[in-house]
């Protein structure tokens, strides 16, 4: 497990974004509603660090696993510049109270949040028969960092120049 210090100031921020999919054949989560969900405005100058992340929905997640057509995923992206913050989409093939998501994440730009999106498919099973819609709440632990201190040396750990430092 990677374990990262962080300032004792660091603010706990709970996020809780809800995903909808109405039956139409099939649970189709690929509908607007559930692209781009803001997660929290981010404010310049502050840090933000994914911590864990948690996953569940209305139905159980025996019937989640045998209703999977495609895998559900997350895309997690900032406003202002669309970039993915993970390198990947991040499946989502279980349920999960408390899975490591450990990523920091700054914004210099005003106006910039970050944003969810969330994909996938399920099959309406035998056990599915008259649920409508199926949703899902996806849960992040973020802290915001807002010590500048720390995060002027975090910075400079991704400065080329820490490489340079540490080397010689």
């Amino acid at each position: 497990m990677i374990q990262h210090l962080l300032p004792p100031k660091a603010r706990y921020i709970a996020s809780q974004n809800v995903f909808y999919a109405p039956f139409t054949g099939q649970y189709d989560f690929n509908i607007a509603a559930n692209k781009n969900q803001v997660v929290i405005k981010t404010v310049p100058g502050v840090m933000y660090f994914i911590d864990n992340y948690a996953f569940a929905g209305n139905i159980t997640q025996e019937d989640f696993l045998t209703a999977v057509l495609v895998t559900p995923t997350m895309k997690l992206t900032r406003l202002n510049d669309q970039d993915n913050i993970f390198n990947q989409t991040i499946p989502l093939n279980q349920y999960a109270a408390d899975k490591p998501a450990t990523v920091f994440i700054g914004s210099n730009k005003g106006n910039d949040s970050l944003l969810l999106t969330f994909n996938g498919v399920l099959s309406q099973t035998a056990a599915l028969v008259g649920v409508d819609p199926v949703i899902f709440t996806l849960s992040l632990a973020i802290y915001a960092i807002d010590d500048n201190q720390y995060n002027k040396e975090f910075m400079d750990r991704l400065n080329p120049s820490f490489a340079q430092r540490i080397n010689s």
